[in-house]
């Protein structure tokens, strides 16, 4: 696994705004927008997971994010959460091309898959974009677990498609993205 380029962090806060990925969580006061040593941006890494925050605009957003890069640099797979709350997630799966749209994303944490298939909601440049968004019992899977399965059938074959996302560092990227969010002047 590569680390995410700028080039992807960008992207992501440009679905992330094109989503609608905005939430009162997010959606800071100017009072409220301060970073580490008056930063306007941050990035830090946790085990497997990278905690990147912004200031746009006197307004502050913070993610937690994972990307699986080809060793070329294209990206494969990236999840992308901003915490609304502690026991509240949402953002994006950026999926690979080729998949059976109809079918939708599964998920499983160690091998016990979520209830429901996430649904596509369309495809860019980049790659097909899957809004997420975990609750409580779905967050604390993800924060306990140590690897995620995202799954898809291949459009052409339907085969399954599995890629893996390690789940080492989450919760204390969650939790770093969530006092980042709240740090203020």
């Amino acid at each position: 696994m590569t680390r995410p380029s700028s080039h992807l962090l960008q992207a992501v806060a440009f679905f992330c705004i094109a989503l609608g990925v905005s939430h009162p969580a997010h959606a800071q006061t100017e009072s409220s927008t301060a970073l580490p040593g008056g930063a306007s941006s941050v990035q830090e890494s946790h085990g497997d997971w990278t905690v990147s925050c912004r200031i746009v605009e006197a307004r502050k957003s913070c993610m937690l994010l994972q990307a699986l890069a080809r060793s070329t640099g294209e990206t494969v797979l990236s999840l992308e959460l901003v915490p609304v709350s502690e026991t509240q997630a949402e953002g994006i799966l950026l999926s690979p091309f080729g998949l059976k749209l109809a079918d939708g994303v599964r998920l499983s944490v160690d091998g016990t898959p979520f209830s429901t298939p996430f649904p596509f909601m369309t495809c860019v440049e980049a790659g097909c974009i899957v809004p997420v968004e975990f609750r409580a019992e779905q967050l604390d899977r993800l924060k306990n677990g140590k690897e995620a399965l995202v799954s898809a059938a291949n459009a052409s074959s339907g085969a399954a498609v599995e890629l893996k996302l390690s789940l080492a560092g989450f919760t204390t990227a969650f939790v770093r993205a969530r006092e980042l969010l709240a740090l203020k002047d």
